[in-house]
């Protein structure tokens, strides 16, 4: 006797919708989770950036004193650098970078600590200390940049002078232009323009 004819499954539509919506579910959630990783990941990276922040620095410091002693002359292009920068960090950097490079510097974080240097009060005109002189213009002190300019060509018109600023362009042109011969760097700039304008100021007169 043959057996009966398996009666074929019927599909129970309200199961498979109940399984499409759980399919659907499980899909945005797992979307849902992606989507909160990525801003975890994303969270944690900007707090390790921030936390790195000095490492980073330290690195770009590290590298720009090797630029600065890749750009170093030979002894007799070694010369005595004025530095007026008042954040002394900053003032620190330079520094570093600039005997890096074979040059010899004395660096001031206030305008009349510099000019100190120069003995203007003397009534006898002495050679200057330096032979070129770095000068921000912006300062925290009573004596801003643009003054100690002022007071040091009075007695040393032809000492080279470069202004190192973050002051507007229209501020550094009209102070260039009230001081014929003086170059400026605007910051940040490169150091190797840097470089390129101190070792060439016998170009500024």
């Amino acid at each position: 006797m043959l057996a009966p004819a398996a009666r074929p499954v019927e599909c129970d539509t309200p199961l498979r919708g109940c399984l499409i919506l759980s399919i659907f579910a499980l899909s945005r959630a797992a979307s849902l989770r992606k989507n909160v990783l990525v801003c975890r990941v994303e969270n944690a990276l900007r707090a390790f950036s921030t936390r790195h922040t000095k490492t980073s620095e330290r690195r770009r410091r590290e590298h720009a004193i090797m630029m600065a002693i890749k750009h170093a002359r030979s002894e007799k292009m070694s010369m005595r650098i004025g530095l007026l920068e008042d954040d002394p960090e900053l003032c620190a950097m330079l520094n570093e970078m600039l005997e890096a490079g074979g040059h010899t510097v004395s660096a001031y974080l206030d305008g009349s600590e510099i000019l100190a240097a120069f003995h203007l009060e003397e009534q006898t005109a002495q050679p200057s200390p330096f032979d070129i002189l770095l000068v921000d213009l912006i300062l925290s002190g009573d004596i801003d940049g643009e003054q100690v300019i002022h007071q040091v060509r009075m007695r040393y018109p032809d000492l080279p002078i470069v202004i190192i600023s973050a002051v507007s362009s229209s501020h550094l042109e009209t102070v260039t232009k009230r001081y014929p011969g003086i170059k400026a760097l605007r910051k940040p700039f490169k150091l190797r323009n840097l470089f390129a304008v101190i070792e060439g100021h016998h170009s500024f007169n």
